[in-house]
């Protein structure tokens, strides 16, 4: 079976080539379990992505090829930290 298309469901902020860039599996490639696996692992180690879920959808017409789409959900990027220090030193 081979990877016709790989879709990204779900990113509002984040652009789909940094996605990508986080893909094992390639399009047109022999899909392999491992590779879509290990895509999966690397966007959720981005960091701001969080339920990141796969679909694998048959081609209409094609006994021979899927469709890949990750479903992903972005994380708030409204953060705020404050750090304050005091030295007897300096002052």
């Amino acid at each position: 079976v081979y990877v016709r298309d790989i879709n990204f469901v779900g990113n509002t902020k984040t652009q789909e080539i940094v996605l990508r860039r986080q893909m094992y599996q390639q399009e047109g490639g022999l899909y392999s379990l491992s590779g879509v696996e290990e895509g999966k692992r690397r966007l959720q180690l981005l960091g701001y992505l969080q339920n990141v879920n796969i679909k694998n959808t048959p081609v209409p017409g094609s006994s021979d090829q899927v469709d890949v789409t990750y479903s992903v959900q972005e994380m708030s990027s409204a953060t705020a930290s404050v750090q304050a220090g005091y030295s007897d030193m300096y002052g």
